[in-house]
């Protein structure tokens, strides 16, 4: 158990790490581009957003809870150093951590044939079952629209495609395939056990 514990502890901070590296490295790359006015955007796409890119689709189920919420805020805040951005920080952080924690003992308690998230009610299984295959569906749905924006990418660019969109297309779509198998996979695997 403590060691379990201990894992599932090591790979949130792992997950809270890779977020910060990110957000980091595009942070000082944006702040390097308008220091030196090289204020381009593919630059800032192509270099400074695949990183960030890659960690929103490794934590893709949060990333769908956390973007309208992003959305609204930036619409209604400046954001320039306020306390909002520190609190929707932290809060981030800490909804990172606290969901690889989950998933980690989830994926632990499954191999032993349990489940923290599955519910004995039928009535609560299935509408949580069908939540985590649209869930699963909208990431195969994201993986080709990112597929595809890779390729007007490499249309615009008279067909050169750089290494990292590349490398945010291929890995990231990865990422997104992996999250619909096991969103639909164990959403089936526990509305057979709700219908029985």
């Amino acid at each position: 158990m403590k060691s379990s514990r201990r894992l599932s502890m090591t790979i949130s901070l792992l997950q809270v790490l890779f977020l910060i590296a990110a957000a980091g490295w595009h942070h000082v790359l944006e702040w390097y581009l308008v220091n030196h006015h090289l204020v381009r955007p593919d630059l800032l796409a192509r270099y400074a957003g695949v990183p960030l890119d890659i960690v929103i689709k490794l934590n893709f189920p949060l990333s769908l809870l956390w973007a309208p919420i992003l959305y609204l805020t930036r619409s209604y805040f400046s954001f320039s150093t306020s306390a909002v951005t520190v609190l929707l920080d932290i809060a981030i952080l800490a909804s990172v951590a606290l969901f690889w924690y989950v998933v980690t003992a989830e994926i632990q308690v499954r191999s032993c044939g349990g489940s923290l998230i599955r519910s004995s009610k039928k009535w609560l299984e299935v509408p949580r079952a069908g939540v985590f295959i649209l869930l699963g569906i909208c990431a195969i749905t994201y993986a080709f629209w990112d597929a595809r924006r890779l390729l007007l990418i490499g249309q615009l660019n008279n067909g050169q495609v750089y290494w990292s969109s590349m490398l945010d297309g291929i890995g990231g779509g990865l990422l997104l395939l992996v999250w619909a198998v096991v969103l639909i996979r164990s959403s089936i695997k526990d509305l057979r056990i709700a219908l029985r």
